[in-house]
């Protein structure tokens, strides 16, 4: 969501909710971003909880249960997945860029991401592999684009990686 926010007009946001207040919370955040949420009658909508250790808690919640029919046909300029996301998405999507977002508890990256987004703990971590573009985030010192540096962003809320990549895919 921080991602499509920052991206702006022309945005879409795909998932999955609870019927329940969280969904109405996302909804009205959402109010500038088109969106296609499927709605779940039975699993509450997804949390995250950021910890003042630097540990994270994500509860996928509805989301879990996201299904690629939720999704697809997808035809878009470019696609940004959240490794939170368990589906393959980036394989069934027409899009020039197919960019994937590495969390906490990704254990590996599509084939079909053309585009990877990762922190210095998951680019140690994970195995990149051969990308058009690979960002690796290092947090108030900026990152790094195909090895080239890029100044911070000045941003350090919670979500501030998801902002960069939606605003970083929004120029390519």
């Amino acid at each position: 969501m921080n991602a499509a926010l920052a991206i702006g007009a022309g945005a879409i946001v795909i998932g999955r909710v609870g019927d329940d207040a969280a969904a109405a919370a996302v909804r009205a955040d959402l109010v500038p971003i088109e969106h296609r949420l499927a709605v779940d009658d039975e699993l509450p909508t997804g949390t995250y909880v950021e910890l003042a250790d630097g540990g994270v808690h994500a509860d996928r919640g509805a989301n879990a249960a996201l299904a690629l029919d939720d999704v697809l046909p997808l035809a878009a300029w470019g696609v940004l997945l959240s490794g939170y996301v368990d589906l393959p998405v980036l394989e069934h999507v027409d899009a020039r860029w197919r960019a994937f977002v590495c969390t906490p508890t990704t254990t590996a990256i599509p084939d079909a991401a053309n585009v990877v987004f990762a922190n210095d703990d998951e680019a140690a971590r994970l195995e990149i592999g051969e990308r058009e573009i690979i960002v690796v985030t290092h947090g108030a010192d900026g990152a790094t684009v195909n090895g080239r540096r890029v100044p911070p962003s000045g941003d350090s809320e919670t979500g501030a990686g998801d902002r960069f990549a939606g605003r970083f895919l929004r120029e390519l």
